[in-house]
């Protein structure tokens, strides 16, 4: 609506547009400030100690909302003096103790957190048969587990001509070992991933009759170790089956960490041995 518009209807509803400007006998004349300069120190006297200060230090403050003014100035220009309220006072707040986190004093929620923790074993192992005495287990991430890696093929090669077996005949077809299995969803015990895993090795020992085992190994390390070996030593004689076992790091670790590759070798030392002496 224009505005001559608002003020005839406003006329017609009889309500006044504009109040008239009326001199008031024996009074004094408002003082004329302007906001464009810097504030007198009379008037700055008048104001309280906080807003002199914030405006000292703030400079250009942001309007109030509502009226395009700035904080501590009225609709006719005079300077407010009213003190600030006691809500805007600053106060000292004291600062309560922190509350113990639930789980670290409640011993059942522990033992619901480790057990959560236990339950998160999963792990993804691949068997390659190298040739009719070498066996080969990878452990591979086990989001990856399926996935072809063609770098890990590669680094496998290299280490296989390095203890100059001739893997010419192996097509470098696996089979995967998945834990947990469908069969068992609620085996959260690692003692249980131990047996599961060694029935696979021995039925694939019944197959195939290796007498070397290479694994590339992470946390299924401390699982393919048989109870007299926790001293972690990489090589040994499976007192069951009588294959000679060598764990020794992944090759997805070597790949992350090529430094690995100098201890890993030395890990292979003494399979170098007993290979070359079969081969003799």
């Amino acid at each position: 609506m224009l505005e001559l518009q608002r003020q005839a209807y406003l006329k017609t509803l009889g309500i006044a547009c504009y109040f008239p400007t009326q001199v008031l006998p024996g009074a004094k004349a408002s003082p004329l400030y302007d906001l464009s300069t810097p504030m007198s120190d009379s008037v700055a006297g008048a104001m309280p100690t906080e807003l002199v200060i914030a405006q000292s230090q703030a400079g250009k403050q942001p309007l109030t909302q509502g009226t395009g003014l700035r904080p501590g100035r009225k609709a006719n220009g005079t300077v407010s003096t009213a003190q600030p309220s006691h809500s805007a006072q600053s106060k000292t707040v004291p600062v309560l103790p922190a509350t113990p986190i639930a789980s670290q004093t409640n011993p059942q929620l522990q033992s619901v957190n480790e057990a959560d923790a236990t339950a998160q074993l999963r792990f993804s192992l691949r068997y390659l048969r190298i040739t009719d005495e070498l066996v080969v287990l990878d452990e591979v991430p086990y989001l990856q587990a399926g996935k072809q890696n063609p770098r890990a093929k590669q680094l496998l090669q290299a280490i296989l001509t390095a203890l100059a077996v001739d893997y010419s005949a192996c097509h470098f077809e696996s089979e995967s070992f998945n834990w947990p299995v469908a069969a068992m969803p609620t085996a959260s015990d690692s003692e249980m991933a131990r047996q599961a895993l060694r029935g696979f090795l021995h039925k694939r020992f019944e197959q195939h009759g290796f007498s070397y085992v290479l694994g590339f190994c992470g946390q299924v390390d401390a699982l393919l170790r048989p109870a007299g070996n926790e001293d972690g030593a990489c090589s040994y004689v499976d007192a069951q089956l009588g294959f000679h076992a060598t764990l020794t790091k992944s090759l997805h670790a070597m790949l992350s960490v090529p430094s690995l590759k100098q201890s890993v070798w030395q890990d292979l030392q003494v399979l170098r041995g007993k290979l070359a002496q079969r081969s003799n």
